[in-house]
């Protein structure tokens, strides 16, 4: 899982520490090679 997006926010609030998590196992991506304008964003 991608969590540079908390890396990103933490850096502009100055943030010295970040909460994680670290999974067991890595899930399967929802979507592989799919152009960012196909993608579905209702929910589930």
């Amino acid at each position: 899982m991608d969590g540079m997006h908390h890396v990103a926010k933490a850096s502009l609030l100055k943030q010295t520490e970040i909460l994680a998590v670290r999974f067991e196992q890595t899930p399967e991506p929802n979507f592989i090679n799919i152009d960012e304008d196909e993608l579905d964003y209702t929910e589930y």
